[in-house]
């Protein structure tokens, strides 16, 4: 099997020293303070399993041979695309006919009032008939690596993108708003379809960030019952993000002596979006030094589990699945791996950068690996912000091959009543 070129290893690279970069980006500039220093032991845990990713990536280890003799998916790139197109398409149909109808969502209700609706009127039949909603960005990706060139096709898959925002606005989930647009510039970066040095990039992004940013304030001022803006900072700089990473003096200074609600606001939306992206390796510190016993996998898994309980094939408390300390906050992914499996993570972080390397071994075989690459690559961006294989990444995984299996079974069934 030939190895992999050195810009296929710098994409890997990157996007685990983008994430750092990131992460200590938002820490230096935001004015908050860190209440209590990192233990040395939550310190080595995120290190070394950053050492054991690289690790299983850099060695040449155990090379998926099996796939040098195995016959690839010949396909009609076209039509592959403008089947999976009109199949999340009908997802989404079927996702918006359920949130609307069925469980009475509705744009002019609070987030709150939505998003008990949406928990209370759960429908396996619907989830299950939506599931392929979550691969909303791999036909975007079929279109600039297959190279397709129908412009009708390149808006569809455009379109794709605005979808997922719908439910983002109607439950107040940033995640699914940052996911979203997260997953196109990825895509449009690897694609070599943005070019930072050109001043067209910046004019078309400032805006999209400038409106996330208003999307993530109008978010928190939903949640929260109080008319007078003084009461909402208040209630704000005092909510569970603040127990580890508070403003700093001069922050609350500035809320306490400022009478330009503009400057308010701004700075505000600062610390917001600073102590968004920070905070979750400080709740993961506060989760190890109060832990118990690991889930072994439900916690990562926690989808599937929901999923398993509604359908009476298993009966676990959900509730023993959330954050372990009881708060309402991330821990990053790291501190779901060591939720999970302690120690043994560094097993499952080796194994995950050998993965990733097969993956890039196979990538110039077939297109159909691109859409798992670019979903390794965002999840390695957001290890020390976001747990996303908790959240969709693992079902987008799954849904993924399951298209894929779906994909073969039909073109071989073809190819024999052909003969």
């Amino acid at each position: 099997m030939k190895s992999i070129n050195t810009i296929e290893s710098s994409l890997f690279y990157s996007s685990i020293l983008l994430g750092i970069v990131i992460w200590f980006f938002f820490f230096f500039v935001t004015p908050i303070e860190v209440k209590n220093e990192l233990s040395s032991f939550t310190t080595c845990f995120i290190i070394l399993n950053y050492i054991a990713l690289v690790f299983g990536f850099a060695l040449p280890l155990f090379p998926l041979g099996v796939f040098e003799k195995s016959e690839w998916i010949k396909t009609n790139k076209l039509r592959v695309l403008e089947t999976l197109i009109t199949i999340v398409l009908i997802s989404f149909l079927f996702r918006y006919f359920d949130l609307f109808h069925n469980r009475n969502l509705s744009l002019w209700n609070s987030i709150k009032l939505n998003n008990d609706n949406a928990a209370n009127h759960f429908s396996i039949v619907f989830n299950l008939l939506s599931a392929f909603r979550v691969i909303y960005f791999i036909p975007l990706i079929y279109y600039y690596r297959g190279k397709i060139k129908k412009k009708r096709l390149l808006v569809l898959c455009f379109f794709l993108f605005l979808l997922p925002l719908i439910e983002g606005y109607l439950r107040g989930s940033r995640r699914i708003i940052f996911e979203s647009l997260g997953f196109l510039f990825l895509i449009l970066i690897l694609s070599k379809k943005i070019n930072f040095t050109s001043l067209k990039t910046y004019v078309i992004s400032l805006p999209i960030v400038i409106i996330f940013i208003g999307f993530s304030f109008f978010v928190v001022q939903s949640r929260t019952d109080f008319d007078s803006s003084n009461e909402f900072y208040k209630k704000i700089i005092t909510s569970e993000y603040n127990d580890f990473v508070p403003p700093n003096r001069t922050a609350l200074r500035c809320f306490e002596e400022s009478d330009n609600p503009f400057l308010k606001k701004a700075l505000f939306t600062e610390i917001h979006v600073g102590q968004y992206i920070v905070h979750g390796v400080y709740e993961m510190d506060y989760m190890v030094s109060n832990h118990d016993n690991h889930t072994y996998g439900m916690f990562n898994f926690y989808l599937l589990i929901k999923f398993f309980n509604k359908l009476g094939i298993t009966n676990i408390d959900l509730d023993n699945l959330k954050n372990p300390t009881g708060r309402n906050t991330y821990i990053t992914f790291f501190g779901g791996l060591y939720n999970d499996f302690g120690w043994f993570s560094l097993i499952g972080m080796f194994c995950l950068g050998w993965l990733q390397k097969q993956l890039f071994t196979l990538r110039k075989r077939s297109y159909l690996v691109e859409p798992l690459i670019v979903v390794f690559l965002f999840s390695n961006i957001f290890l020390l912000i976001f747990n996303f294989f908790r959240a969709n990444l693992l079902l987008a995984i799954g849904v993924y091959l399951l298209f894929l299996i779906n994909l073969k079974i039909f073109l071989k069934l073809r190819s024999t009543q052909s003969e």
